[in-house]
């Protein structure tokens, strides 16, 4: 079961950063997958592993790209990513402290950064480095 489907609207043009859009959408499905049979909690210490892997690797890429091609939005696009990391931490520690009923919160949490940050923040990103040849 899928909460949210690739579309081409989630496309900022370059395929690297698409191809770990894609992998944060299988990410949050699958969560969203298990949530909905009640599965939820049995996958979500991976799925924030998973997250947290996802953040370093992905906001590595990005930021190296903004910085190597003079991305003048770079010091708010990694406060940005930097907002991502604390929030997926938080939700780390409450998961730690024995609160497993953080699923929904964590589903809705992924899928506004999906919607909102890459349709907006990645996509003038996604821009600017096609204009660049990047």
């Amino acid at each position: 079961m899928e909460i949210i489907k690739w579309v081409d609207t989630y496309s900022v043009g370059v395929e690297e950063i698409d191809n770990q859009h894609k992998r944060l959408v299988k990410i949050l499905n699958e969560l969203y997958s298990a949530m909905s049979v009640g599965k939820g909690r049995d996958i979500l210490e991976r799925i924030l592993g998973e997250l947290t892997d996802y953040a370093v690797q992905h906001f590595y890429i990005e930021e190296k790209k903004m910085m190597v091609n003079g991305y003048p939005e770079y010091k708010d696009h990694k406060k940005k990513h930097g907002d991502f990391v604390d929030r997926i931490q938080d939700f780390k520690n409450q998961y730690t402290k024995g609160n497993s009923k953080i699923t929904i919160e964590l589903v809705n949490f992924l899928k506004d950064w999906l919607v909102n940050h890459i349709t907006t923040v990645d996509k003038q990103l996604g821009d600017f480095l096609l204009e660049k040849g990047a």
